[in-house]
């Protein structure tokens, strides 16, 4: 909405002048604690909820306070996200509080703030990460509408928002039991939990896999970088969908490749990460190194790449009670040679794996159908804010006193008040 361009009985004004904002200050670290000694103290976005923080630390000795009900606001990294104190607490240097004046309603401030975070993240500037000053803030516009008239949008907002969280959980309780048919899938074509049949056996995939550990040459040394050779971690596979792998984001050169006990791995290894986290999976397209977060498994005649890999994605949770450690569990060659695996005759392997594929293939069609649905519904969201901070959510009444009489009424109100002096020490 352009200058002006408000509707009848709104005015466009700046935050400062409708609200008291209250900029966060990090207290002493010393103070920090987590056994609730002092009062609750929020740093950020990083705490926030849908609409409250979760307490993670406190603070024995407060800079800055918010009182409940005040807006937070994520003022860097990032910019723009908002919830509500759910009591008094301190805030860092990464919020400011917000709290609207009498005959403002305090959620038509929350929602304006998160249909116009886009405006602020604009403004953002930043070398380590983007931020909003504490004047950028006081100085953002805000249009106000007439005070019976806000009631009625947070109203309309809240019962529309109401009806898409309800079709949001519909859309996450579809998604876990897909899910769920997976597992089941998973677990009927391995025979889990129920006799093998006839020729099935159970082994361990050191005796029909050769396990292979990766390596990493030296990074400080430029010349082993940005070679022919293929070098996948386990970040490459954090969000990978697909079964098959070609290529990581880095490479390595002969001399790099020379310098580390990395092995050029052939076309149909079947890649499982070893440590954080254990159980990412993948088929080499082409031949690739790892680095040391993988067990990476080279079969032998007597099991399919295929058969494999949907074996290690079923078993996967269970793999990862196998691993050890106290920064993070990581699963050691012994423990990987060891993993038991059910094993079906040869000639039955590419079969059961056809049969699970094409399920997973109308799976993957529901959960793309399933997300579209969901983007649906945050774009539903925005249409609702757009639609409301320009006036087109909820019919105007004429009878309603019109916002500039408000302001009018607030900036007097604040003029009537004695000034407050800074005391020096």
């Amino acid at each position: 909405m352009t200058k002006g361009d408000h509707p009848p009985g709104w005015s466009e004004t700046a935050l400062c002048c409708i609200a008291e904002i209250t900029l966060g200050q990090s207290p002493p670290g010393a103070s920090y604690n987590k056994t609730g000694m002092g009062v609750p103290f929020f740093q950020g976005k990083a705490e926030f909820g849908d609409f409250y923080p979760t307490v993670k630390k406190w603070t024995t000795a407060p800079k800055k306070r918010a009182k409940q009900g005040d807006i937070l606001l994520s003022v860097r990294a990032p910019v723009g996200p908002t919830n509500l104190a759910p009591f008094d607490c301190a805030i860092g240097r990464g919020l400011h509080a917000i709290r609207p004046l009498d005959g403002i309603d305090r959620n038509f401030i929350l929602w304006s703030l998160r249909a116009s975070e886009h405006r602020l993240r604009q403004i953002a500037t930043g070398s380590t990460f983007n931020a909003v000053t504490g004047l950028q803030v006081k100085n953002h516009k805000i249009c106000i509408a007439p005070y019976r008239e806000q009631g009625r949008i947070v109203e309309r907002i809240e019962e529309l928002f109401a009806r898409l969280d309800a079709v949001d959980a519909s859309l996450a309780s579809l998604l876990e039991k897909l899910e769920t048919l997976r597992s089941a899938i998973l677990a009927d074509a391995f025979h889990t939990n129920r006799p093998l049949p006839p020729g099935w056996r159970v082994v361990t995939i050191g005796s029909v896999c050769k396990v292979v550990n990766g390596s990493t040459p030296k990074t400080s040394i430029p010349s082993y970088w940005g070679g022919d050779i293929s070098w996948i971690t386990p970040k490459d596979l954090a969000g990978h969908s697909g079964k098959y792998i070609a290529r990581g984001e880095r490479s390595i050169t002969q001399a790099g490749y020379a310098s580390c006990s990395a092995q050029l791995l052939p076309k149909g290894t079947v890649l499982f990460t070893s440590r954080a986290p254990i159980g990412y999976t993948a088929i080499l397209a082409e031949p690739a190194c790892t680095n040391q977060g993988f067990k990476s498994f080279v079969p032998s005649s007597q099991v399919a790449s295929g058969y494999l890999y949907w074996y290690l994605r079923h078993t996967a949770p269970t793999i990862e009670k196998m691993g050890s450690g106290t920064t993070f569990k990581e699963l050691s060659k012994r423990v990987a040679t060891e993993i038991p695996l059910v094993l079906a005759p040869t000639e039955q392997q590419h079969s059961i794996t056809q049969h699970i594929e094409s399920y997973v293939v109308v799976m993957r069609s529901v959960e793309m159908c399933l997300a579209s649905l969901r983007s649906q519904t945050a774009t539903l969201r925005q249409s609702v804010l757009a639609e409301a901070f320009a006036g087109r959510l909820v019919p105007q009444d004429p009878n309603d006193e019109p916002a500039s009489v408000l302001l009018d009424r607030i900036r007097a109100s604040r003029q009537a008040k004695p000034q407050r002096r800074k005391v020096r020490p």
